[in-house]
């Protein structure tokens, strides 16, 4: 009954309506169908990954034409472990043949397929033999260069997750708060511990009170210092840094010798909050700094940025906040870059968003709220710091730094 159902319509089902068709004709024909029978369709849905079918097969089995299969549920554990074979993702999965080493415990070990070792650690054994990593793993000798190459991404990306989880963990265990992940501080001192290895001995809560401590004031207080020699026009610089509760504002010290035209310090540009008319009918602005200015420019709308004349507190120029305009980014991610506005972008109950793209040609995009907007067309009317507002990726800053380095040996 085996040999016929294979050679018939049954041995590759289309859908379960074949397969009751072609089992009535069987039963017409005199024929029975037994568990061979019902074993050849079963993995004929599974061989075409007609999982769904397969389920429907199952459920169906026990209606009144046919006889009670025996023993179902060996037919769904049997199923549920093909499906899992079917959708695993993992790139081991195609060089490993699964092997029972005991029927009645039902032990199952992996057998690799290039070179026939028998592995009992699973499927990540499999990953470390494939991928040649030396201890107690004996490497495969029939691998080949790509496959090895596969092999260690899927080693490199598990042991990511790992050393992820090992980080939530401590946040979750310490109560710490997750945007302490966006702090400079957090990030500088993973790659401090990547760069040191394994043999790093962690500090102890007597050396982070008392030596570590007072190293941090000296340095910070060198930096201070620095700050304080280059302060002679009076100009504050500074950013929003990471935020925990309060607001925290870091000093970020002039470069040396960098001249300040005394034509800018008579100048501000200023970025207005909002237009409105007060009592009998008077204009007026107000300013993200705190200014009220009357009788405006009508043309003058929010989010413009105005060139206010500090002698006579007066507007002379304004800068509309339109696409083409040069601007500078304030706050969130991008702060401090510097680009063109490319295009706006307003959602329904949502923030509007702006597009950007700076003098590399590299487009981001943030909230309005963080726009500031310094120049007409391409032209700022202030001086950019070092660095032209322009981020570089880390393997660029690592480039220049490389650079600077050879430069300075040579």
């Amino acid at each position: 009954m085996y040999v016929v159902l294979i050679k018939g319509p049954a041995a590759n089902p289309k859908s379960y309506a074949d397969v009751q068709k072609h089992l009535l004709e069987m039963m017409g024909n005199g024929m029975h169908p037994n568990v061979a029978t019902y074993n050849a369709i079963f993995e004929g849905f599974v061989r075409e990954l007609k999982i769904k079918e397969a389920h429907q097969f199952l459920r169906k089995m026990k209606i009144k034409d046919y006889p009670e299969p025996k023993r179902p549920g060996l037919w769904r554990n049997h199923l549920h472990s093909l499906w899992k074979q079917t959708y695993r993702k993992d790139q081991a999965w195609k060089y490993r043949v699964e092997v029972e080493m005991d029927e009645q415990k039902g032990y199952k070990y992996l057998q690799c397929k290039l070179c026939d070792k028998i592995l009992k650690g699973w499927v990540y054994r499999m990953k470390e033999h494939l991928a040649s990593i030396h201890g107690n793993v004996v490497p495969c000798t029939n691998v080949t260069l790509k496959d090895l190459e596969g092999n260690k991404q899927g080693l490199d990306k598990e042991a990511r997750e790992n050393t992820c989880m090992d980080i939530a963990r401590f946040f979750y265990e310490n109560g710490r708060a997750f945007n302490v992940a966006s702090s400079p501080s957090f990030v500088n001192m993973l790659r401090s511990v990547g760069n040191y290895g394994r043999d790093l001995k962690e500090p102890t809560t007597h050396e982070l009170s008392t030596t570590l401590l007072m190293a941090e004031e000296v340095n910070t207080q060198s930096i201070v210092d620095e700050v304080r020699k280059h302060m002679d026009s009076n100009i504050g610089v500074h950013y929003v840094g990471w935020v925990e509760g309060y607001e925290r504002k870091t000093i970020v010290k002039l470069p040396r010798k960098q001249s300040i035209w005394h034509s800018v310090l008579k100048f501000k540009l200023c970025k207005v909050r909002s237009v409105q008319f007060g009592q009998k009918g008077i204009p007026y602005l107000n300013t993200y700094d705190g200014r009220t200015i009357r009788y405006p420019d009508p043309l003058i709308k929010a989010n413009d940025t105005i060139k206010l004349d500090l002698e006579t507190n007066k507007i002379t120029d304004f800068i509309k906040f339109d696409v083409g305009n040069v601007v500078m980014v304030t706050g969130g991610r991008n702060r401090g870059r510097v680009g063109i506005i490319k295009n706006r972008e307003k959602q329904k109950g949502s923030f509007e968003t702006v597009h950007i793209q700076d003098a590399l040609g590299h487009e981001f995009a943030t909230r309005l709220g963080n726009v500031y907007t310094i120049g007409k067309g391409s032209k700022p009317w202030v001086s950019l710091p070092k660095g032209k507002g322009i981020k570089l990726s880390i393997i660029e800053e690592a480039r220049k730094r490389q650079a600077q380095a050879t430069a300075t040996t040579a």
